[in-house]
């Protein structure tokens, strides 16, 4: 039996998906699951990072253009640093090297030659080496094993910056270190070419990996990205009875005003949609996602899969503070975007602020949106708040949490809703929207915390409303330090059915 699951992104920012596969790869490695994580593009040390960084093995990560070089192994290299430097000794004839934290840089007399990339995680091993020749880029080498996994060949061209290494082709190598394609490139459209003198496509070459993989009854496949790829027709077309599983994890259909970006019927999912009758089980993170998803499936007139309640993130543990919660301290966790609705919260906070004087608020995220940031600055300098509402940038909050009283969040949905599931695991007390999915999940209104009402059309129209209620509640929370503390305890038992275990559980039963 084998399990893949399909697709690691690169080319995007990192996102939630991400930190949704490793979770998963975390859980199915305590259940003893042996499963590869998927590239159906080719990955550079930094999205292989990212999804170290996430909770997945490299020996777990493998790309479709191994499969297609007849090689299965994980993406690790084994090419130790020195043994490097005596080969290149020989055939660069080398005169000094700068090793620097993260790479190592050799000279010939005065010039560079080549570059040598430091494994993040295995400082002694190298992954990628990049060769030069009169200061320009020429040929650049990945490893897999102790093997040259690629080489990718440029020329220098001009451009509006000047002048510019371009890549030509991406030659891939076989276990025996032969040739076993060329990926042609710089132009359009991207073309493979076999010693055969077969040539595919982009979505042939994909085609045939997938059916290079052979899948069977004994194997399942995951597919936790949107249909709209170039690989997904390919897998419905050769699943061969293995089990099809696709996660949907955000919400799938939007009325007017939950989402700025969607309305009605998401396109991410219209694949889903539209081939469900190829999909044996479809995976979402709450009972409330089932029903509506039921409910949008028949109203399309699609076939409806068994559908799984599996949240898409969970806990280690419950985490306590050593000594004592801040008082009066709030916080709140996310990226910093429009639909997260931060300049609700920092407006709330300064009017509660006017009745609970001592309250402040640590705002954690990353902006990519400068103007937003800037929006969001001039509302805190327009109530001169800079010394109790401050942005802490992004961190790793994991420890953070437990040290707050209150977590607020003003998002307009959450499929799940990851920060807030870790905030009730710190024992946090919270204060959110009444909106879809994860919000009703972890917010037991009057027992942990408190559910502002919210009707999306009408509260985008008329923002006020809702920041005064929220104000309100944020009052209402600090007034009482025995409830506030009641709360704390709450929230501790509702993170419980959240734990890993029991997730891994659920995953263990759905996949053997």
């Amino acid at each position: 039996m084998s399990i893949y699951v399909f697709d690691m992104l690169i080319g995007y920012a990192a996102n939630g998906i991400d930190n949704a596969l490793g979770f998963r790869a975390k859980l199915m490695k305590s259940c003893n699951i042996p499963v590869k994580f998927f590239f159906t593009d080719v990955p550079k040390d930094h999205y292989i990072n990212r999804y170290l960084q996430a909770g997945i093995d490299s020996e777990q990560m493998a790309s479709l253009h191994q499969y297609m070089s007849g090689d299965i192994q994980g993406l690790r290299s084994y090419v130790k640093i020195a043994d490097k430097l005596n080969e290149l000794q020989n055939i660069l004839n080398y005169t000094r090297i700068k090793e620097e934290p993260e790479q190592i840089i050799l000279y010939k007399d005065e010039y560079q030659v080549a570059t040598l990339n430091r494994d993040v995680f295995f400082k002694d091993y190298c992954t990628f080496a990049s060769f030069l020749e009169h200061a320009k880029l020429i040929r650049t080498e990945r490893y897999v094993g102790d093997k040259v996994f690629y080489s990718e060949s440029y020329k220098t061209v001009r451009n509006d910056n000047g002048m510019a290494a371009q890549i030509t082709k991406r030659t891939f190598y076989d276990t025996d270190g032969n040739i076993a394609y060329e990926q042609l490139l710089g132009t359009d459209e991207v073309f493979y070419i076999f010693p055969d003198g077969n040539r595919m496509t982009k979505a042939e070459f994909l085609d045939a990996a997938i059916q290079k993989l052979n899948l069977s009854s004994q194997d399942t496949v995951i597919l936790d990205r949107p249909g709209y790829f170039e690989y997904t027709e390919s897998i419905f077309k050769r699943k061969n009875g293995a089990k099809l599983i696709t996660v949907l994890h955000s919400g799938h259909y939007f009325e007017k005003g939950e989402d700025t970006n969607f309305l009605y019927l998401c396109y991410e999912y219209y694949y889903w949609f539209k081939y469900s009758k190829y999909i044996d089980w479809m995976v979402v993170s709450t009972e409330e996602q089932k029903n509506e998803l039921q409910n949008t499936l028949t109203q399309y007139g699609c076939h409806i899969p068994s559908i799984a309640v599996i949240p898409a993130g969970g806990l280690t543990k419950l985490r306590v503070p050593s000594v004592f919660r801040k008082p009066y301290s709030i916080l709140t966790v996310s990226r910093i975007d429009t639909r997260k609705k931060i300049e609700w919260i920092i407006e709330a906070v300064a009017i509660a602020h006017r009745t609970v004087p001592n309250i402040y608020l640590d705002i954690y995220g990353k902006c990519v949106d400068a103007q937003y940031m800037h929006e969001l600055e001039a509302i805190v300098e327009k109530h001169s708040a800079q010394d109790y509402i401050h942005f802490m940038g992004y961190q790793d909050v994991t420890e953070v949490y437990q040290n707050y009283e209150l977590y607020l969040t003003a998002s307009l949905w959450e499929t799940l809703g990851l920060s807030v599931m870790e905030a009730v695991g710190s024992g946090d007390a919270v204060v959110g929207l009444d909106v879809k999915y994860g919000n009703r999940l972890f917010i037991q209104h009057g027992t942990n915390g408190y559910l502002t009402d919210f009707d999306a059309s009408a509260s985008l129209e008329h923002p006020e409303i809702i920041i005064e209620q929220m104000a309100g509640k944020i009052i209402e929370c600090f007034s009482n330090s025995e409830r506030l503390e009641s709360f704390h305890q709450a929230s501790y038992r509702i993170a419980q059915d959240y734990l890993m275990q029991s997730i891994a559980d659920k995953w263990c039963k759905l996949l053997l």
